[in-house]
């Protein structure tokens, strides 16, 4: 019973300190157009956690590097869903071709 309890504290210690490495590199960003995760410029505590969906203009020019950081994640969706959706419209073609 004793070896069980101490395999669960150290489960509990290094999940925590998982957390804390991650809440030290990253940051959860909530956005109008969902919830995304970014690697901050400067590893510390702070900031671990923003929620963008009140925020106006001048708000992102205050936080430019993370403005930044949402601005080339939002490129990067673009540019995978325009991928897909040529990728499904050369499919469809392919599939009509071959049926006709």
């Amino acid at each position: 019973m004793k070896r069980a309890g101490g395999v669960l504290l150290g489960l509990l210690v290094a999940a925590t300190l998982v957390l804390l490495g991650g809440a030290y590199h990253y940051r959860v960003v909530r956005t109008s157009w969902g919830t995304v995760l970014l690697e901050k410029p400067h590893p510390s505590f702070g900031g671990s956690y923003v929620d963008t969906r009140g925020w106006r203009p001048h708000d992102f020019i205050k936080h430019w590097e993370l403005s930044k950081q949402l601005m080339e994640r939002g490129l990067q969706r673009l540019q995978e869903r325009s991928s897909s959706h040529e990728l499904d419209s050369k499919a469809g073609e392919h599939i009509h071709a071959s049926t006709s």
